[in-house]
């Protein structure tokens, strides 16, 4: 029989977090002295320019210094007027399109972050910043094709680019092209041997090419046991159930659970270490929760994995004894077109039932024939 432990979950969520990079999209790459002022000073070069402004609309410098200093205190709406303001008096101005590409990836207006960054790089083509961000705007709207692009663009020119090999690792690991993905995240770790995206994401690779060990040790180096990311707490789960140690994938499995109560991956991970522990109930509560969670998500991959909760129950009550509603389980199964012929299983069922149904006749038959054989026995005796 095929052993479905092998289908065991594995969810590879995108957490990429551009790392300490030019592109980080948390600072914006220009020289701005507001950042060094207190609030009080900010507010009072805020109060200077304002009235500069108003004295001269279409000074550029007035405009730009307002957008830093906005920039600055935090106040992005405003930054974002007057970063607009600009680009729209200087059209070729590369840093204040940059910026407003920033503002707008920060924002999650992933579209807007793509348009601008283009816009820098008409002025700018080989900027490695502009191009990053571009690439990885492009990547969050789905347009992965034009971001690998971007991504070999830049490792034309630096092919040391961590930012750029670790986006394309994402991108071709997407596209389950599994050894050129690897190729990119050993490229990146041996760039920084210290960048913790890049361990995490070669981990989730190893995983996907059930290389447990390593992925191990990749998350270890990265100290995801630490993470809040229940993703990569249910992968390191996995790791460790695929070794036999199932305490230990349970302990994993139950963090993941704790910072998501509704992820179905660690209740089904959990349930199948709970099972290969033999403790039934415990793993027919949390297949019981996987399944439920599955079967409110409408997609074909939601219905595979419910198929498998499903399946592992039936395992469950077979194994308690009670064989009617394993039966069912099973016969749902062979209705959904399971991928397992449970066929067998079936049959097997049928027949332990018939057995228990009629166990009282079976014995009456049993008695009558060895009457049966006894009178026959004396019979021949007495002759």
């Amino acid at each position: 029989m095929k052993n479905i432990s092998d289908r065991i979950i594995l969810l590879t969520l995108l957490f990429f977090v551009l790392c300490g990079s030019s592109a980080a999209h948390t600072k914006y790459e220009i020289q701005n002295l507001y950042f060094d002022m207190d609030s009080a000073q900010r507010d009072a070069a805020i109060s200077t320019l304002t009235a500069k402004h108003f004295q001269k609309p279409e000074n550029s410098t007035f405009i730009r210094q307002l957008a830093e200093a906005y920039t600055a205190k935090d106040q992005i709406d405003s930054a974002l007027s007057y970063w607009q303001i600009l680009c729209t008096i200087q059209p070729y101005n590369d840093t204040a399109l940059y910026t407003l590409a920033q503002i707008y990836y920060a924002r999650n207006n992933f579209d807007s972050a793509a348009s601008f960054a283009q816009r820098a790089l008409l002025f700018a083509p080989d900027h490695a910043s502009y191009l990053e961000l571009l690439a990885i705007s492009d990547y969050r709207i789905q347009r992965a094709d034009s971001a690998l692009a971007v991504c070999e663009r830049i490792l034309t020119r630096t092919p040391s680019d961590v930012n750029a090999l670790l986006l394309s690792g994402i991108i071709l690991r997407d596209q389950k092209k599994q050894d050129e993905a690897l190729e990119r995240f050993n490229k990146c770790l041996k760039v920084d041997p210290a960048n913790t995206d890049a361990l995490i994401h070669r981990a989730d690779e190893y995983v996907l090419l059930k290389k447990y060990n390593d992925a191990l040790r990749d998350y270890s180096a990265a100290r995801a046991d630490l993470s809040v990311n229940a993703d990569i707490l249910n992968n390191i789960g996995i790791c460790h159930y695929q070794a036999g140690a199932y305490q230990q994938a349970i302990s994993f499995f139950k963090k993941a659970i704790a910072i998501n109560h509704l992820h179905p991956q660690s209740y089904y991970n959990k349930g199948l270490s709970y099972y290969h522990l033999n403790a039934i109930d415990t793993a027919s509560i949390d297949l019981k929760t996987a399944s439920g969670i599955w079967d409110t998500c409408y997609t074909d991959t939601c219905h595979a994995y419910f198929l498998d909760a499903i399946y592992y129950l039936g395992m469950c009550y077979k194994k308690i004894g009670d064989l009617p509603a394993a039966k069912s389980h099973f016969e749902l199964l062979q209705k959904e077109k399971y991928p397992l012929d449970l066929s067998y299983e079936i049959k097997h069922i049928d027949t332990a039932l018939f057995i228990s149904r009629n166990w009282y006749y079976f014995l009456l038959l049993f008695s009558l024939t060895i009457g049966l054989i006894v009178i026959l026995f004396r019979i021949m005796r007495r002759r």
